[in-house]
């Protein structure tokens, strides 16, 4: 559904469904670090569509610090197991 939302450029409605998704996984402390990480980095992907650069630099730098994620640096190779 949100890819289908992406392709019409419905970016508020996005945003309000990944932050309400982030608040549910907040609730639930059981879940994956990596859901929490992807949630923010998606966040972070619909903040840069809509020119809002410092918001989408702050919510990619605090998905990098979620535990368990690996931490790259510009230039770095990407992971053959990594999407692009």
């Amino acid at each position: 559904m949100v890819g289908s939302l992406d392709r019409l450029g419905y970016w508020g409605e996005i945003r309000e469904r990944l932050e309400r998704a982030r608040e549910a996984t907040k609730k639930h402390l059981g879940s994956p670090p990596e859901l929490g990480a992807g949630l923010l980095g998606d966040l972070a992907t619909i903040a840069f569509k809509s020119a809002e650069w410092d918001e989408a630099i702050a919510l990619w730098e605090a998905a990098a610090g979620y535990p368990g994620q690996p931490v790259h640096q510009p230039g770095d190779p990407i992971p053959a197991n990594q999407p692009t």
